[in-house]
């Protein structure tokens, strides 16, 4: 599952763990626990909150991660 997540984030840039869990059949608790552990083992990077949950992102995608939260966070205030 690890690297299923990885090959999606690769793929698709930034995500939430709700995101994650809709494109790998896992619930959204069970999704962010594999990022966090990928963020343990150095393979993931957190990045800025929406609501509770961080964006999860890879090594490299900083600047992608800081538009896409930009972009959650303009739609969620209209």
């Amino acid at each position: 599952m690890y690297d299923k997540i990885l090959a999606l984030m690769q793929e698709h840039g930034p995500m939430l763990p709700v995101e994650v869990a809709s494109k790998t059949q896992l619930n959204s608790f069970l999704a962010k626990a594999y990022m966090e552990e990928l963020v343990q083992q150095g393979k993931l990077l957190q990045g800025e909150k929406i609501g509770s949950t961080p964006i999860f992102l890879l090594p490299g995608q900083e600047a992608q991660a800081s538009k896409r939260a930009e972009e959650l966070l303009d739609t969620s205030r209209t």
